[in-house]
């Protein structure tokens, strides 16, 4: 879940962006589908100094949709960016990191991107999966949820099994019908279920990779600025628990 920001908050933070990427289904699926869409962008921004030093910590992404351009804006600052990668709490991350940070100021994950899977990842990719099959079945538009399933099941199977291929593109699957997809969805929760199966602990991020990745963090620009909407900022956590 993201939290939604107002256009102030969201003015504040666009000046501290240092790395800006497409991501969803203008990435994932063909071009005829992707045109139908909204675009999705996430921003990495350097984090303000009360972000830095409060002791206040959240895994939820801020999020700003604008109507009038058709876009919706997931925000984040790089701390919270790479923490939720090693905590498995956003797949959206690593997706990024894959497919976009080659080349620039995050170009350290990209070319470290295989020691950056583990099992918690794909734990969240399959627990996702799992989910929105069950409520396939309560929905008016069954397919969706069905296609969101079967996306997370082949991204961790490729995570886990051929990370070198993995590329981010997703076919869409032909509509079914009812009774197909019933049929589908089962073999598909046996599926998830086995690979759930497969994830050991050998998928880990090593420690010795862990403070090369600190060496990283502590080369990227530093936090220079102070958050005046810092009222909103506690108002928007202010009812998560740590």
């Amino acid at each position: 879940m993201n939290i939604h920001i107002d256009i102030n908050t969201k003015k504040a933070i666009d000046d501290h962006i240092i790395f800006s990427s497409l991501f969803g289904s203008r990435t994932y699926y063909n071009h005829d589908h992707s045109s139908m869409s909204d675009s999705d962008i996430i921003c990495i921004y350097t984090p303000s100094t009360i972000e830095q030093n409060t002791v206040f910590y959240t895994n939820h992404q801020l999020q700003y949709n604008d109507d009038i351009s058709n876009i919706d804006y997931v925000y984040t600052n790089y701390h919270q960016f790479i923490k939720n990668i090693i905590s498995g709490d956003a797949t959206l991350n690593i997706e990024v990191v894959f497919k976009s940070m080659k080349d620039t100021c995050f170009d350290f994950l990209y070319q470290n991107r295989f020691e950056l899977l583990h099992n918690k990842l794909f734990k969240c990719y399959l627990g996702m999966a799992r989910r929105d099959l069950k409520e396939a079945s309560k929905s008016d538009n069954y397919m969706k949820k069905i296609n969101h399933a079967n996306r997370g099941y082949l991204f961790a199977k490729q995570l886990m099994e051929n990370p070198e291929s993995f590329d981010c593109k997703y076919q869409l699957l032909e509509h079914m019908d009812y009774k197909e997809s019933s049929l589908f969805c089962g073999d598909l929760m046996n599926k998830i279920n086995d690979l759930r199966e497969k994830i050991n602990h050998e998928h880990k991020i090593e420690p010795s990779f862990m403070k090369r990745l600190d060496e990283f963090v502590i080369s990227l620009p530093k936090p220079e600025w102070d958050l005046d909407y810092s009222k909103q900022y506690y108002h928007i956590n202010n009812n998560i628990t740590y």
